[in-house]
């Protein structure tokens, strides 16, 4: 089992199956996401207009139904000087009068008001109140002693409004029925502008009932709210408790603050809300719905669109592991008969026809078989000759050993004969020969230097007396690793071309240091130098057409090890000096750069 798993995994059936799969749930959440978004847009924008037509037909019948009652409470509270409505005015004003006249002034204004209430279905009951609490009632009304000392009287008293909306209250304090509730219509009553009584219509909250109850309408509800109290007018009584006093004022603020539409949290549920207010009391109508109520037909096909979603994900993984198999099958028979091949069995044991990627693929590991065998051929064959090569090699390094034997001879004898000059050059060209035929491709500063030193001193038993050399090599370079022999030809140079050619005596200086970590190494003398023309040539000459093989052979050395990583400069003054510069990184072993 857990050698089946990995390779189950590593299968190029189980990685397309994969691939595919992905794209297959890309593609269905993307489509699901949209079309959610889609659903619930549209649900919402649905919901809203719902809210708004039944804000709109509710507010619409709710005002029509007031209208007729304020009209009558704004035609007794105004004097125009009609013969009828001075009635309550000669009662209002004329409290002085004899018991009999003011008798009559009351039964005209009683019959007055009948004659205005009657066939007023939501009408309670309706009352002109005296400064006094005394008044005419038609149906029942509060007591004017009550009237008196409430806190709506107080208001309408003490301010120039017209007009006062009273929430829903009991007219009696023997009345505790929610069929017993009221709201009411308050005017004050004016005689050229000075205030002489109040009349007050008593609305039963049955009108708010069947104007504003929609709770039985897809979970819709209506709430209507004083804006400027805050005091919820409907529901009332026992169902006054809808929301509680937070969601009332988090209601009240995002009314007041919003377009008209907004998302609360009301009894606990995630909601939508539409707010409007009415013209005549100026009353907030705002309709709710819960958000999951408007979302309950969505998430029922939603639920069907998962399950079928899942049934054709499952359908589409069988027909997608049936279509791999299928298509992989020549790719894994080739498989397994490339894990057959080694050193000892280079024979693919399958016969693949196809034309597709497989067929192409088994032709081509045919072929690279046959090239191994060729190889493996060649190779045997190499070996062979490699072992006869190592042979003539070891044969070779007699000469090395004879040359050193042989300056050892030399040396020997000078120092029988006292010839130490022979003896020194013979000391130096040893040492010189140990550089040149070690195989070491980079040496230390130091042994670069050191090798310098025998050259030169083999030359100056050559050119006795034409230069004078001078070294200066900073301490923490001497460790750091050069090509082997770059030098050299450099100072070989500076000698044959530079001091040699000179009648007086020349100066050679050497320096090594590091600086802006790089290795900088500057080889000047004073001799003949150069013009701009031959230094131009000579920095363009190539090793196949120069006559100065030496810097030419650096300058390419440079190049093949360190590439744009070093630079090789020359200045020049005819008569006067030449100095050569080569700046290359710093090495603290050998770096193999091939």
């Amino acid at each position: 089992m857990r050698k089946f798993f990995p390779h189950t995994v590593h299968s190029l059936q189980f990685k397309l199956m994969c691939v595919t799969l992905t794209l297959f749930c890309l593609f269905a959440t993307v489509t699901t996401y949209s079309w959610s978004n889609s659903l619930t847009k549209q649900a919402t924008t649905t919901s809203v207009n719902n809210l708004y037509s039944m804000l709109q037909i509710s507010n619409s019948n709710f005002e029509t139904a007031l209208k007729d009652i304020d009209r009558v409470t704004a035609l007794i509270s105004s004097n125009f000087g009609n013969n009828l409505n001075s009635r309550i005015f000669n009662y209002l004003m004329n409290k002085e009068t004899e018991d009999a006249t003011l008798l009559q002034y009351r039964r005209e204004a009683e019959d007055y008001i009948i004659s205005l209430c009657n066939f007023k279905s939501y009408l309670n009951g309706l009352a002109v109140y005296d400064l006094d609490g005394n008044s005419l009632a038609y149906g029942p009304t509060m007591d004017g002693r009550r009237v008196l000392n409430q806190d709506w009287y107080q208001e309408l008293m003490n301010s120039d409004k017209d007009v006062l909306f009273i929430p829903p209250h009991y007219y009696s304090p023997y009345t505790t029925q929610d069929s017993d509730l009221v709201f009411s219509i308050a005017r004050p009553i004016r005689y050229h502008g000075e205030l002489i009584g109040l009349v007050v219509a008593d609305i039963k909250c049955s009108l708010l009932q069947d104007m504003f109850d929609i709770e039985n309408i897809n979970d819709y509800s209506l709430l209507v709210l004083d804006e400027e109290t805050g005091t919820p007018i409907f529901p009332a009584g026992s169902a006054a408790n809808l929301l509680n006093e937070t969601e009332l004022r988090s209601l009240m603020d995002k009314s007041s603050t919003s377009d008209g539409r907004f998302f609360t949290m009301l009894n606990g549920q995630n909601s939508l809300a539409v707010s409007q207010q009415t013209f005549i009391t100026g009353w907030r109508v705002i309709g709710f719905v819960p958000y999951n109520g408007i979302l309950a037909d969505f998430l029922n096909i939603r639920g069907q669109v998962i399950f079928i979603a899942l049934f054709c994900g499952i359908l589409f993984i069988l027909l997608v592991s049936l279509c791999t198999f299928l298509l992989s099958r020549n790719l894994r028979r080739l498989s397994r008969a490339v894990k057959k091949i080694d050193q000892e069995n280079l024979h693919l044991d399958v016969d693949i026809r196809s034309k597709d990627e497989s067929g192409q693929l088994y032709q081509q590991i045919t072929f690279m078989i046959e090239r191994i065998r060729e190889l493996i051929a060649g190779i045997q064959r190499s070996e062979k000759e490699k072992r006869k090569s190592e042979m003539r090699a070891l044969q070779a390094q007699i000469n090395p050993h004879f040359l050193y034997n042989t300056l050892n001879t030399i040396k020997y004898l000078a120092t029988l004969r006292g010839a130490h000059n022979i003896e020194t050059v013979s000391v130096a060209l040893s040492d010189m020969l140990h550089v040149n035929l070690s195989h070491d491709r980079f040496i230390s500063v130091e042994e670069e230097i050191h090798y310098l030193q025998q050259y030169l001193e083999i030359q100056e038993y050559r050119y006795s007396g034409k230069f004078t050399c001078y070294f200066s090599v900073d301490e923490d370079v001497r460790d750091k690793m050069v090509p082997k022999l770059l030098l050299q030809p450099l100072v070989e140079n500076a000698l044959l071309h530079g001091l040699v050619p000179q009648n007086e005596q020349g100066i050679l200086q050497v320096r090594v240091f590091a600086e802006d970590d790089k290795l900088h190494i500057r080889i000047k003398d004073n001799g003949k130098g150069m013009d701009e023309k031959k230094l131009a040539s000579i920095l363009e000459s190539t090793e196949t057409n120069s006559a100065h093989i030496g810097i030419t052979n650096v300058r390419s050395r440079l190049s093949l090890l360190f590439g744009e990583h070093s630079s090789f400069s020359v200045w020049s003054e005819p008569n006067l000096y030449t100095t050569v510069e080569i700046e290359m990184p710093i090495m603290l072993k050998a770096v193999d750069y091939d």
